[in-house]
């Protein structure tokens, strides 16, 4: 019994891509639910929220929204209130300049720029956390 009973040699090549493409065939249709299910909460949200969004190509789970205040002060409220949001995308976060993604967006409205908050949604959330988000969201501008 060579190699204790396990088959040295070459691993099974075709074996291990048949099972990742029978996997991505079967996660497919579960994805694009996914996707789907986002993009509705997402809309739902900006719906009820009702502040202009940035509409165009843009990710199921990223709402980008113009609220008419310092997204500066919101985020502090914000997160005070226990929502987080941003004013851009992480990968601009700490960085004091406008993001170069949303001055394209606004052009010659750069103001709306820096009066902007990015909410983000995933698979891990429910539609009543969205549905508190906008209770919360709407609760802070009230107050400014």
């Amino acid at each position: 019994s060579q190699e204790f009973g396990i088959r040295p040699g070459t691993p099974n090549m075709a074996g291990i891509l048949s099972l990742q493409y029978a996997v991505q065939q079967l996660q497919a249709p579960l994805y694009s639910a996914r996707l789907s299910m986002l993009a509705g909460m997402r809309d739902e949200f900006e719906t009820k929220l009702g502040f202009p969004v940035c509409h165009g190509k843009r990710l199921p789970g990223i709402s980008n929204v113009w609220t008419g205040k310092p997204a500066t002060l919101l985020i502090s409220e914000l997160s005070r209130a226990g929502l987080a949001v941003s004013g851009m995308s992480a990968c601009k976060s700490g960085i004091d300049t406008e993001s170069y993604v949303l001055k394209a967006m606004f052009g010659s409205e750069i103001d709306r720029a820096s009066q902007s908050l990015r909410i983000s949604f995933s698979r891990l959330t429910k539609p009543e956390e969205a549905t508190e988000a906008v209770n919360i969201i709407e609760r802070v501008i009230s107050t400014l």
